[in-house]
């Protein structure tokens, strides 16, 4: 996996943050705050929560895949249980870190979609190379 670095820049202050072992990142506006979602090519596999507004940073370890839910200010995050990667949970995850819920556990999940309304999801699992819709 192509692994590059991210620099933030303050355009005020011109203070730069940097992130190394970057794979991909994406801006989300939340109602109060404005999140950036970094996910990391390393040993951990993380996902780096970044609060643009008061600069707080937290993450998830053995991330595989998320996707942002903008109304409630969520992730549903595909996880492994452990660095082994043969199970997965799907967590429906604040991101201001008050309430995590697992909504599945299972084999690997993939291409996770959200309806618009945020109610109802739905995801790929692949069990043994044979894919099934849940």
């Amino acid at each position: 996996m192509i692994s590059d670095s991210l620099f933030i820049r303050d355009l005020s202050s011109q203070v730069v943050q940097s992130f190394t072992q970057v794979s991909r990142y994406s801006l989300h506006h939340g109602k109060k705050n404005d999140w950036l979602l970094i996910s990391m090519n390393n040993a951990a596999k993380e996902l780096v929560i970044v609060n643009l507004k008061s600069q707080t940073f937290s993450s998830i370890k053995n991330v595989s895949t998320y996707t942002y839910m903008q109304k409630h200010e969520a992730i549903l995050v595909a996880a492994y249980q452990d660095s082994s990667d043969n199970s997965q949970t799907i967590v429906n995850y604040s991101i201001e870190g008050q309430k995590n819920t697992c909504i599945w556990k299972g084999e690997k999940a993939n291409s996770i979609i959200i309806d618009r309304a945020e109610i109802k999801c739905a995801f790929i699992e692949n069990i043994n190379s044979k894919k099934k819709i849940k």
